[in-house]
């Protein structure tokens, strides 16, 4: 019921409520030493967009430091590098596969690899604009492909288990959420038999 709850309020089109789902969720943080990597990242998502949606008008009116700016390019890239990252990690320690082509398999365009590339490479950060475009395009994947089915599995699972205390975020609920989370990114990624996963120790 709660992660139902954050999960309405993280993806609420009001900015007040994105922002209580954004503090519900650093209560979890801090009652849990490691959440589930696609909460993680939905985490570092919303806090550079609010903190965007927060100084943007300042900026836009002079009102604030050159480097406001530049500090709000580097959130941003870092948070769309991290993403892409723990995607790519899933797929990579046996199949040796490339950050592109493991987008592919996910459905995320070549672009936002070429914005978590040149993060990581070059001298130059992506324009505002384009980093803000790539952080709504993780947001919304991350809403498809996890969140808004963890929520439906969740629902399911608290369904199965109403006789017992509820936390949704103890250790070993947040064991089944990242072993989900993995077995169905494996599964839109075109993977079969469990001997092609490249996480074994699923």
């Amino acid at each position: 019921e709660e992660l139902d709850q954050v999960y309405r309020l993280v993806y609420s089109s009001d900015t007040e409520e994105q922002r209580r789902g954004y503090e519900r969720i650093l209560v979890w943080k801090a009652r849990c030493s490691s959440l589930p990597a696609s909460v993680e990242c939905t985490l570092e998502l919303l806090h550079v967009m609010l903190r965007d949606n927060e100084l943007w008008p300042h900026i836009v009116q002079c009102n604030m430091p050159p480097y406001v700016e530049q500090q709000l390019q580097i959130m941003y890239s870092t948070s769309i590098m991290r993403f892409l990252n723990h995607l790519s990690s899933l797929f990579q320690d046996i199949h040796s596969e490339t950050l592109f082509r493991v987008a592919d398999r996910l459905n995320i365009p070549a672009w936002l690899v070429d914005v978590r590339h040149q993060s990581a490479h070059s001298n130059t950060l992506p324009p505002l604009r384009l980093l803000r475009t790539a952080a709504t395009f993780a947001r919304g994947w991350l809403h498809e492909h996890t969140w808004k089915e963890l929520a439906l599995h969740l629902r399911d699972y608290e369904r199965q288990e109403s006789g017992k205390p509820a936390d949704p975020v103890s250790e070993d609920l947040h064991e089944l959420l990242e072993s989900w989370q993995a077995v169905a990114l494996y599964q839109k990624a075109g993977y079969v038999c469990l001997g092609e996963v490249p996480d074994k120790q699923l």
